[in-house]
């Protein structure tokens, strides 16, 4: 898991205890798709919080502009 912390900008990286499998997207590709994300519906790097790297799906979670909302997306893991 990836947690962003808009007071410092700092960036915490959280490791599993055990990798996942072989066939899981790779960190650039996934990293790639979640930039075209931010590009294509003008997201910017103050308002993310949370990249998880789950079993099945990888979600993006962030604040909406006004900072009311959480806005989460979804990128499902093709088997």
């Amino acid at each position: 898991m990836l947690e962003f912390d808009p007071e410092s900008g700092h960036v915490h990286v959280l490791t599993r205890e055990r990798a996942h499998a072989k066939d899981y997207p790779d960190l650039v590709s996934t990293l790639k798709n979640i930039g075209q994300t931010c590009a294509k519906d003008p997201i910017g790097v103050q308002q993310l919080r949370r990249i998880d790297f789950l079993e099945q799906e990888i979600k993006l979670e962030l604040i909406s502009r006004s900072g009311d909302q959480t806005i989460v997306y979804s990128y499902p893991i093709e088997e």
